[in-house]
């Protein structure tokens, strides 16, 4: 679990907090058949704890946690650029690598990193289904 989370509404406002928390419920509303109060706070639950499972999407840049071992966590600073489902993973590129290189990761990569931006005009990957 991430404890070391950015309140969402910090990062994309209120409006674009609130969106996005009532869409991911929709998804647990339909995947998992739960009662929509039921969902949304789980999701709310969620998200205060930083789960990346329910956070990450595409635009987002993520920075690795103060105290996170760099050998587990050997990016410094990655953008999501588009999000993979069965199973959950990230297509993201390394910030401070020249190349751009794309790289894809498993949601859990995410636990030793926290939400610090969400820049909406990085475009999806290309072929990224």
């Amino acid at each position: 679990m991430n404890v070391h989370t950015t309140p969402l509404a910090l990062v994309v406002g209120a409006d674009g907090a609130d969106a996005f928390l009532r869409s991911r419920a929709q998804e647990l509303v339909e995947l998992d058949f739960l009662p929509a109060p039921v969902a949304l706070r789980l999701t709310y639950r969620r998200v205060l704890r930083g789960e990346a499972l329910v956070l990450a999407a595409p635009g987002q840049v993520w920075t690795r946690c103060a105290g996170a071992d760099p050998d587990d966590a050997p990016i410094h600073r990655l953008a999501i650029r588009d999000r993979l489902t069965e199973p959950p993973r990230v297509l993201a590129i390394d910030l401070d690598d020249p190349t751009g290189e794309v790289d894809e990761f498993l949601i859990e990569f995410l636990d030793s990193y926290q939400l610090a931006t969400w820049h909406h005009q990085v475009p999806a990957a290309e072929g990224a289904a």
